[in-house]
């Protein structure tokens, strides 16, 4: 009952019912660890979201000492480090998350809770620190492990990173934020998400999610006030009912336990047999889900890899035919037999790239769309510039490149493009524009674009349209090099 009023907000109440718990629980009796350590667990919680964090670490002192599993440990001495973390004492934080990150295993959903929190309060003790390779390093293995509360966390900690530095990213990371708790039903952190949006966001979106904001709090506040009420009637009920029960025990307490017994084993056969059948069709409906997904996944591997290996490279030859009057016949042959060799492949996994200089490739890919009507321009292509990028990413703006490059020669009658490329610390960015019809305001993106933007978030990177510029069209891309 304390975890469950501490589940609600209820903060006072869930200290009262932890308290009264420990006079129940048998602090020398080992197969009660668990129990205790668990217990002194949520009273420590409960003590930090009331802001007293001295008392807070003193509950998860007692909770270190009967803890007996790793990640249980791991999980205390976090939440201890956060408490010293909310004190201002810094330098304890980082110590004392230094211990719980030896008790957790690298690239699990722990060690990656615990490196935000460091990269965090590093951060916080030195605004001149960066963060963000721990950032995204967590935020990475939350995705790898599908840590839904985790990835609420990550896109927290990046949106108050960005929030001085790159509003538009700020904004990404708190939309990304609200859109997980869609899946976590956290009113809490659809709260905080919502809070982030209405004071960043422009001022026709920030009345709409302020709006959002107020009616969520007050619902929020009901809710919270309904359940410390429910609890209150609980507990004046379990005092009646023991009341009762000790006055009935002294007349008939053979009786009494008779019906107990028999009482207890029926309900421990309705609840095993509900909690079977309900574990049944849950993994039956879980095994069609996975199945559905399994087919959906598949088909969109498949048509991702027909656009961007056939398709775009069937585009790239033409264009060079159409802009290369010294191509030969056996040049055109070979280009079409290994676009014949993807197709027939098609259904493999993808082999990984034979090393060689990126900024070469990049630049025959940009010759092929270059003729008399378009001139290509493109700067900052270094081969050092590509040095640090992963082979993933690279090759992932390879595709989203010319993927642009197509969709510029097929319809936005361009006659100049301009590409620069440039790294700012650990983020490498790019920008496009042509003088072309730019898009339409009612635009609707194609499979193409749509693999686009798909590309970059898997890269954890951003990517901007503006369509509305009256000279072409303008997109900013940046992702970072790990």
């Amino acid at each position: 009952m304390a975890y469950i009023s501490f589940q609600k907000n209820d903060y006072f109440g869930a200290q009262e019912i932890g308290l009264q718990a420990l006079k129940y629980l048998n602090q020398n009796d080992t197969s009660q660890y668990a129990s205790i350590s668990s217990n002194y667990n949520t009273l420590g919680r409960s003590t930090y979201h009331l802001k007293r964090y001295s008392e807070a670490n003193e509950f998860y002192d007692k909770a270190i000492i009967y803890a007996k599993h790793p990640s249980d440990l791991s999980e205390y001495l976090n939440n201890k480090g956060k408490a010293y973390e909310e004190a201002g004492l810094y330098n304890q934080a980082l110590n004392t998350y230094s211990e719980s990150i030896k008790n957790t295993t690298r690239n699990s959903s722990s060690y990656a809770r615990t490196l935000n929190n460091i990269a965090l309060t590093r951060w916080l003790q030195n605004p001149k620190y960066n963060p963000l390779t721990d950032f995204f390093t967590a935020l990475k293995i939350r995705q790898k492990t599908n840590d839904i509360n985790g990835l609420n966390s990550s896109y927290a900690r990046l949106s108050d990173y960005y929030l001085s530095k790159n509003v538009d990213s700020s904004i990404f990371f708190a939309k990304q934020m609200l859109l997980i708790t869609e899946n976590t039903k956290s009113s809490k952190d659809k709260l905080i998400a919502l809070r982030k949006l209405s004071l960043l966001a422009e001022k026709k979106d920030a009345k709409i999610y302020l709006r959002r904001y107020l009616t969520l709090l007050d619902s929020l506040d009901i809710a919270n006030n309904d359940a410390k009420n429910q609890f209150a009637l609980i507990r004046f009920q379990s005092e009646e009912h023991k009341s009762n029960f000790l006055l009935a025990q002294n007349e008939n307490i053979k009786k009494r336990n008779n019906i107990i017994q028999l009482l207890f084993v029926a309900v421990v056969l309705v609840a095993l047999l509900v909690f079977g059948y309900l574990l049944y069709r849950k993994r039956k409906r879980q095994l069609q889900q996975e199945k559905a997904l399994e087919v959906k996944n598949t088909e969109l591997k498949y048509v991702k890899k027909v656009h961007d290996r056939v398709a775009n490279k069937v585009y790239q030859v033409i264009s060079e035919v159409e802009n290369i009057p010294e191509l030969d016949k056996d040049q055109i042959l070979d280009k079409l037999d290994a676009i014949y060799e993807i197709s027939r492949d098609i259904s493999y996994e993808d082999i990984s790239p034979a090393q060689e200089d990126f900024s070469l490739k990049l630049t025959a890919m940009l010759s092929a769309y270059k003729s008399a009507q378009v001139n290509i321009d493109c700067q900052g292509n270094e081969s050092s510039l590509w040095q640090n990028v992963t082979e993933t990413s690279k090759a992932e703006i390879f595709l989203v490149l010319r993927e642009l490059m197509t969709n510029m020669d097929k319809h936005s009658e361009a006659s100049v493009v301009k590409l620069q490329i440039w790294q700012e610390e650990e983020l490498i960015n790019i920008h496009y524009h042509d003088d072309g019809l730019g898009m339409v305001e009612e635009f609707k993106f194609n499979n193409g674009l749509k693999n686009t933007v798909s590309r970059i978030n898997s890269i954890c990177g951003s990517i901007t349209f503006e369509p509305k510029n009256k000279n072409g069209l303008d997109i900013q891309i940046s992702f970072p090099t790990f």
